[in-house]
């Protein structure tokens, strides 16, 4: 019962597996059923995953699928509110809308306005107001010193 079973095939013969689809490049699937092995470990051995990560790939396709669809239609309702709006409106504008029926947008999300580059006009803006001081001159007498060093002389 406590004798530990030996592997298969040893280390030789899978980095020869490998080699053989690296270097001829044909399918893994194609060498391993030539060789009489599982297709899915020796994909795995050749890039260099595990193979709980290729099946749990496998599992979240369904799950890529409905992220890709509800994607598509985002966009596309992102694409109708700008129009309406006559191509004003940008990011928080656009996210708003969809907020305010109760459809939450995350920002990242919203990275398909700038997939379909939907931009909101930029308003321009008034022209800045000129200040006119007659107190701060770069050049003439410095200042008079402050208060706190009339008092320490005082003292």
């Amino acid at each position: 019962m406590g004798s530990k079973r030996k592997p298969p095939y040893d280390a030789e013969f899978r980095e020869g597996a490998v080699r053989i689809v690296v270097e001829t490049g044909r399918s893994a699937g194609e060498v391993a059923e030539e060789l009489g092995i599982n297709p899915v470990a020796l994909l795995c051995k050749v890039m260099k995953t595990a193979r709980s990560t290729y099946y749990a790939w496998v599992a979240g396709a369904e799950a890529r699928e409905a992220r890709r669809r509800a994607d598509e239609a985002l966009a596309h309702e992102i694409t109708v509110i700008h129009l309406a709006s006559r191509r004003n409106c940008g990011v928080p504008r656009v996210t708003a809308e969809p907020r305010r029926q109760d459809r939450p947008v995350a920002s990242l999300r919203s990275a398909l306005l700038r997939d379909a580059v939907l931009r909101g006009r930029a308003r321009p803006f008034p022209p800045p107001l000129r200040r006119r001081t007659d107190t701060h001159r770069p050049w003439g007498p410095p200042p008079a010193p402050g208060r706190g060093s009339l008092l320490a002389s005082a003292a």
